[in-house]
């Protein structure tokens, strides 16, 4: 046998091996992600100056520092699809002392519009004087795209909330109090509400699972995307 041959016959073999291999990487495509180039504002709800939203029966927790961390749980879990987001944790320059719903509402409009939003969330959770009060909602405008958009995010909630009264989709018109985010923000909105921070059964089941409640979120916005897509 002609071992030095042999060598080379089987280095040989080895280079055409390593080609075909760098050539079938190079052609390999990525998977795009299911929301790749989609642009989200995400939104903490009750973000102006002093304003802090209703506190859980906990005594101690406020709607909106409940919500900040869902909301950087929901932003990043969106740019692991591949969304561009907008956090917007707080409503004003930080100059400003003062704002009215109003003027807060236009601030935050004018944020959405020069992102060029796709959609746009407000994170919130209900509040009611007697304790009983539990359920999930999402508030929506009456546009064909908010109504798509609310019962993809309540649908995705629903799987998620089991045990829990759904309590639907909930159209609101332009005088509705807090209805102005919906409103003014150009693209389709949504006002999430996924529990009653009143209600101590539900509090104390949901409190700490805001990955969970963000990752249905998120899956309730691919879903619209899904839908709307066509």
């Amino acid at each position: 046998m002609n071992t030095t041959h042999t060598i080379t016959e089987i280095n040989r073999a080895i280079r055409i091996l390593e080609g075909a291999k760098a050539e079938l990487e190079q052609k390999t495509v990525p998977i795009p992600m299911p929301l790749t180039d989609k642009r989200i504002a995400v939104c903490v709800g009750h973000s102006r100056p002093g304003d802090f939203g209703a506190t859980a029966c906990d005594g101690m927790t406020t709607e909106y520092a409940w919500n900040h961390k869902l909301a950087v749980e929901l932003s990043e879990f969106l740019e692991a699809m591949g969304a561009k987001v907008l956090l917007l944790e707080y409503y004003g320059e930080s100059t400003q002392t003062y704002l009215s719903y109003g003027q807060a509402m236009s601030w935050v409009a004018d944020k959405v519009d020069l992102f060029r939003a796709d959609v746009v969330l407000e994170l919130h959770f209900n509040s009611a004087p007697f304790k009983e009060a539990r359920g999930f909602e999402t508030l929506v405008t009456g546009s064909e795209r908010g109504q798509i958009l609310g019962n993809a995010l309540q649908d995705e909630m629903a799987h998620l909330f089991k045990g829990e009264p759904n309590r639907g989709v909930k159209t609101r018109s332009r005088d509705d109090r807090g209805s102005g985010f919906l409103y003014k923000c150009k693209p389709p909105a949504a006002i999430l509400e996924p529990l009653f921070g009143s209600n101590p059964e539900s509090w104390n089941k949901w409190k700490n699972k805001r990955k969970e409640i963000a990752e249905a979120y998120g899956l309730g916005v691919r879903r619209y995307f899904e839908k709307t897509s066509n």
